[in-house]
């Protein structure tokens, strides 16, 4: 059925597409004052239980409530939104790269705080039919591996695109940190960086996290086959410290790459332990998106981080899970999860 609706979907688009020339876009915002933070106060470390769900603290509320309202400006037209962040008090940027297609996939704003050595990328979720159709291009993807590439964690064909896309225009290597420089950000010492997105906004931050702090593919000594990644191998100083979601959508897949078996690398499992107690994941329990899919297919995709839900009466609860139950839609993951523990 996934398939069909997929192949209905890219139909569609393709039938409706006028595809317009673009080139990549960055538009600078000026200089202004401190902006206002929440700091974050974590869950209740002693409350372990599985799926056991507590209300959160205001400050977590807080946080969470600033990083939709981020989420939210990034829909409006760029100067409306870089106005909207620079009344918040933050340096802004926006940056758009350039698809094969000459679409505008993906876009992000870049939100700097240089007293604090900390910046926001705020990734815009869907607004074009290009959009749509990296939506619904779930295949899975890896990439083969070279010397000094980027890691971009195996997922959706898709989101992944839109990450390569940023990775060929230099945003991280080279935008990035000519932005900061010119903010005024200090020239040594770690950086800060906080990733927020909605919808597809949040499968790019996701799948961003290793990028900005540099992890690479990186050959073994004296050879030229790759060795195992390491998400702890940070060639940059950009050091995530939250990952903000709203409606995220499945974008990691719990399958090994090619090149190395799972009792040797599991990327799924590297990825959860590297970012996943970073990862702040909000699903409202009547949103259909972070649920499409099929976990059980042959691509087998998986959430991560700490999971956050609103009921459908607007009530706010942090959940303790695992993400552990395997093909979630299978009858007898209904009859363990009604069974007496």
């Amino acid at each position: 059925m996934n398939s069909l609706l997929n192949a209905a979907a890219v139909l569609l688009l393709s039938i409706t597409a006028v595809v317009t020339g673009c080139t990549p876009a960055l538009i600078r915002g000026a200089p202004v004052a401190e902006p206002r933070s929440v700091k974050l106060t974590s869950p209740d470390s002693s409350n372990s239980a599985p799926y056991t769900s507590f209300v959160p603290s205001s400050a977590e509320r807080g946080v969470l409530l600033h990083g939709a309202q981020l989420a939210d400006l990034a829909y409006l037209d760029v100067d409306s939104a870089l106005g909207a962040f620079r009344t918040l008090g933050y340096d802004a940027a926006y940056f758009a790269s350039r698809d094969l297609l000459r679409e505008h996939y993906p876009r992000v704003f870049v939100l700097g705080e240089a007293n604090q050595s900390r910046v926001t990328l705020v990734f815009v979720g869907t607004e074009t039919w290009f959009d749509w159709l990296q939506n619904v291009k779930i295949t899975r993807y890896v990439d083969v591996p070279g010397n000094g590439t980027f890691y971009v964690p195996p997922g959706h064909g898709g989101f992944r695109r839109g990450q390569l896309n940023l990775i060929a225009d230099g945003f991280y290597s080279r935008i990035l940190p000519d932005l900061l420089k010119e903010w005024g950000f200090p020239e040594t010492g770690p950086i800060s960086v906080r990733l927020v997105g909605h919808s597809l906004g949040a499968a790019l931050a996701i799948l961003a996290a290793p990028i900005v702090e540099g992890v690479r593919f990186e050959n073994e000594v004296g050879s030229t086959v790759p060795a195992i990644p390491n998400l702890q191998a940070k060639t940059s100083r950009f050091r995530v410290s939250n990952i903000i979601l709203f409606a995220a959508p499945y974008a990691l897949s719990t399958e090994p790459l090619r090149q190395f078996p799972r009792e040797k690398f599991d990327p799924y499992q590297a990825y959860k332990e590297a970012y996943g107690d970073l990862i702040l994941s909000v699903v409202r329990d009547d949103d259909p998106v972070p649920r499409l899919g099929n976990p059980s297919a042959s691509f087998r995709y998986r959430h991560v981080g700490k999971h956050y839900r609103i009921t459908r009466d607007d009530v706010l609860l942090y959940e303790e899970t695992s993400w552990q139950v395997k093909e979630p839609h299978g009858i007898k993951s209904y009859i363990r999860g009604l069974q007496v523990k």
